[in-house]
């Protein structure tokens, strides 16, 4: 039997592997245990069916918060010290992983890291020593390659699972029209919001959406939909809805399904934006001008228009309302952020483990 040890720090980091996990426990031959950290993960495993182990099991120490990163180092040097896995699969979330990349490189275990963000989401100082890195495209594994110094023959193209489901899932526009509250009639212009602390804005991010939807209002055919991310507080909500008289709050579908039957998308740094252009929308990003190129490439592809301060919102937003992205760029799109994959990701990913234990 071969060992296949996967870690799982967050539960957005999860949803990445969960596909992958499901997969590798059908295999035969392969005894396969994931350690998860917290309690959102204990509950979306429980919500799939995944069978889990908590972190703390296998640590001495006394958790001080849900996500604890000297439990999560401790646990983890004890389960590969004991059990000598022939394989590590996590996440390449930066941070204290790093250390654990180093740890299994001492130990001559493999260490072999999914991709978890843009790039610039986890720019550092520490080296990048995982085996293998299997990230989801071109632009991105040149990107690590570059600014990392990783070799490319670490790096291995795969795709993404989550981005295959953002391409193949089906919606019902009648359906969502009905559950939402948006008029099926009109155009849907979304905009999906971000935790305003993790907007590194030069302006309050909230100035972006009155300026949408003071333009948007001059369009009678466009409906002006604010998907809100889960960290904006309900009172900044209310806010927004009571100054801007065309906003169409969305809270209760999915962003993926939203986004789908969306004619245009405007957001942040956000991988919403590269969920928006796999789909082939006409795109807004507001970023900062040192973000524009580094998050993600899809200003520079011609993919997205971008403003990148506070005076080009509107006539940005203006020029959204024409904005179409051509076959050409589309395609473009799927093979430097998705590496070509539209359903494949998750066998790329699977054989990749396989043929290394």
């Amino acid at each position: 039997m071969k060992k296949v040890l996967v870690f799982s720090c967050t539960v957005q980091g999860l949803k990445k592997l969960s596909p992958i996990v499901k997969k590798l426990a059908s295999v035969d031959g392969i005894l396969l245990k994931l350690v998860v950290c917290g309690r959102l993960e204990v509950e979306y495993c429980k919500a799939e069916g995944i069978a889990y182990h908590r972190v703390d099991e296998y640590s001495s120490l006394t958790r001080m918060a849900d996500w604890d990163t000297d439990l999560a180092i401790d646990a983890l040097q004890y389960l590969l010290d004991q059990e000598t896995p022939d394989l590590l699969l996590t996440i390449d979330s930066g941070g204290f992983m790093e250390s654990m990349f180093h740890y299994c490189k001492k130990r001559n275990i493999l260490a072999l890291a999914l991709q978890h963000a843009p790039l610039a989401h986890r720019l550092r100082e520490a080296p990048a020593e995982a085996g293998c890195y299997l990230y989801w495209g071109n632009y991105f594994a040149k990107q690590l390659h570059l600014l990392l110094q990783v070799p490319m023959d670490n790096i291995v193209v795969t795709g993404s699972a989550q981005f295959d489901q953002t391409i193949l899932q089906q919606t019902d526009r009648a359906e969502l029209a009905q559950m939402a509250g948006l008029d099926i009639d009109k155009k849907w212009f979304v905009f999906c919001g971000q935790c305003p602390k993790d907007i590194p804005l030069q302006y309050d991010p909230r100035i972006a959406v009155r300026k949408a939807g003071a333009e948007l209002q001059k369009y009678p055919d466009i409906q002006f939909v604010y998907k809100p991310h889960p960290g904006e507080m309900p009172d900044a909500l209310q806010e927004l809805e009571s100054e801007i008289p065309n906003l169409h709050l969305v809270r209760n579908v999915d962003t993926v399904t939203l986004l789908h039957q969306a004619a245009a998308v405007m957001t942040f740094y956000s991988t919403v934006a590269i969920d928006a252009a796999l789909l082939g929308k006409p795109i807004l990003l507001f970023n900062r001008q040192d973000l524009m190129h580094t998050v993600m490439p899809l200003y520079d592809m011609g993919a997205a228009l971008c403003c990148t301060s506070e005076q080009q919102i509107q006539e940005e937003v203006c020029n959204l309302v024409t904005f179409d992205v051509p076959k050409e760029i589309h395609q473009m799109v799927i093979q430097e952020l998705n590496g070509g994959s539209k359903g494949q990701a998750i066998e790329k990913i699977v054989h990749e483990c396989l043929i290394r234990l």
